[in-house]
């Protein structure tokens, strides 16, 4: 934008650089109103507000626009320019299938060992959990042997007494043992 001077009988024009966006935001300090800041110096911009992200704003609006008119994409995000094809040499060439043969063999093995570190747990698993219900129903053919035998000397202990009503040690054996199903 160009301004005039008319001061001093003197036309001068001088150009604006203040930015478009500023400009049609009215910021105060730009250099159309530098008599008001008492320097004096016309170069001063001292905006109150960042203008960058308004400004690049903007100009993404800009590039969508001239996209869109040309009829591109609006998208703007950047893909990386396709790279050139590089020809690789015979031993290049060679080297490259060797480590590509070497890398399939070594996946090829380590989902192996994984399969079979599977398998083997799976049949660790279930040998465990065959050991643990048979434990278990040893425990309670164990407890109900118990209940048993304590059913059978309580039931048994009155005709212990009476026998070995005469010798003392006994009797006193017999008393002292509480039986209890647990």
């Amino acid at each position: 934008m160009l301004i005039g001077d008319t001061s001093g009988g003197e036309s001068t024009i001088q150009r604006d650089t203040t930015p478009p966006m500023a400009t049609r935001m009215g910021v105060v300090g730009s250099p159309t109103s530098s008599s008001e800041s008492g320097s004096g110096d016309c170069s001063i911009f001292e905006p109150d507000f960042d203008l960058s992200p308004l400004i690049k704003e903007e100009l993404r609006t800009t590039i969508r626009n001239r996209r869109i008119n040309s009829g591109k994409s609006d998208d703007l995000s950047y893909d990386d320019p396709p790279k050139p094809q590089y020809k690789l040499t015979k031993e290049e060439e060679e080297k490259r299938q060797v480590r590509r043969d070497r890398n399939r063999i070594a996946a090829a093995k380590c989902r192996q060992k994984r399969k079979q570190e599977t398998m083997e747990l799976s049949l660790e698993s279930e040998k465990l959990q065959t050991t643990n219900a048979r434990l278990r129903e040893e425990i309670e053919k164990l407890q109900h042997e118990k209940e048993t035998l304590i059913k059978l000397i309580n039931s048994h202990r009155p005709t212990c007494i009476m026998k070995t009503g005469r010798d003392p040690n006994v009797a006193h054996t017999v008393h002292s043992f509480k039986y209890s199903v647990r």
